[in-house]
């Protein structure tokens, strides 16, 4: 996956979901988070405006409802599912 951003200022979530970003100027910004797989919408609705200031710690609480998950399909080179009848060439 490959993610392209218009700032230096982005961080990663660890596995509990945590994240910091370190190094802000002071300033008001617009926050936007972006799931794998969450709707453009759904991300829409968590955009929010922030104020940074000297002594600004935390950003507070930021949360989504679980998506739900969907069943990992491989396809064959034609894009469609492969024929689970078909003979092995061999």
């Amino acid at each position: 996956m490959v993610l392209a951003l218009s700032t230096p200022l982005y961080a990663i979530a660890d596995a509990s979901g945590a994240f910091q970003l370190r190094d802000v100027p002071a300033g008001e910004y617009e926050l936007h988070l972006w799931v794998e797989g969450a709707p453009q919408p759904v991300l829409d609705k968590l955009v929010r405006k922030i104020r940074v200031t000297p002594s600004t710690g935390d950003l507070g609480e930021l949360s989504m409802t679980a998506l739900p998950q969907q069943p990992a399909t491989h396809l064959n080179k034609f894009g469609q599912p492969y024929d689970r009848d078909a003979k092995p060439t061999y």
